[in-house]
């Protein structure tokens, strides 16, 4: 086996700056869903959770946010579309709701698949890219060393900010990589962000994807907050 990248450092004293801020924001910001069937839906229920972080607060996304983070062409964005109708949010998933975005997101044929019938997408940072540059145009020319920098351009009043961890193990049959993001609101770490990806081993090189998983989930200064009340 073979280890390369760094797994994400914890350090309470940078990456909570401000608990009344915090406790603030908690009451505010949607919680994570955990996707219901994590092998068929968990990419684009992460997706979903990320823009209502981005651009929701007390259950309600606010459309000039994303209008703003879109540009001029927001009519005719899929994304914006969406929202216009589903433009309040819980902490359950209404059905339908999910269901018109899963199906939205599989049916525009850009993601990478695991199958070939464009229905099951990749829980990967690939596709992240991907979203990131189809929906929002400022960001269509954005390269794969560039993904902290298209995260940053959702910040609205720079009240987010990330950090990305990479870290991989390379096995004889198969390579394993896990990235996680770690998001920050108004200086504290509530989110993180996790993607676990497997490849087939090809000489070293990462080969055809196996499996995954992603998903939103708070972080872990907060599951121990809510563990110790």
């Amino acid at each position: 086996m073979f280890y390369y990248g760094s797994k994400p450092t914890n350090n309470i004293k940078e990456d909570i700056q401000n608990v009344e801020q915090l406790i603030n924001n908690l009451k505010q910001l949607p919680k994570p869903i955990i996707p219901c069937d994590k092998y068929y839906d968990c990419f684009e229920i992460s997706m979903l959770r990320f823009i209502h972080i981005i651009v929701g607060r007390n259950n309600s996304i606010s459309l000039n946010k994303l209008k703003y983070l879109i540009g001029d062409s927001y009519n005719n964005n899929k994304l914006y579309n969406f929202f216009s109708i589903y433009n309040k949010y819980n902490n359950n998933l209404n059905l339908e709701e999910k269901l018109n975005w899963c199906n939205m997101l599989r049916s525009l044929n850009i993601f990478h698949y695991k199958y070939d019938d464009s229905y099951k997408i990749n829980p990967t940072i690939d596709n992240l890219f991907i979203f990131l540059k189809v929906f929002f145009p400022d960001l269509n020319r954005l390269s794969k060393n560039e993904l902290r920098k298209g995260l940053l351009f959702l910040s609205v009043n720079n009240n987010f900010n990330i950090k990305i961890y990479k870290n991989g193990t390379i096995y004889q049959d198969k390579i394993y990589e896990e990235y996680t993001i770690k998001i920050y609101i108004d200086n504290n770490n509530i989110y993180d962000w996790h993607f676990y990806e497997y490849y087939e081993n090809l000489c070293d090189e990462k080969g055809k994807f196996i499996t995954g998983y992603t998903e939103i989930n708070y972080s872990k200064y907060i599951l121990n907050m809510f563990k110790n009340n």
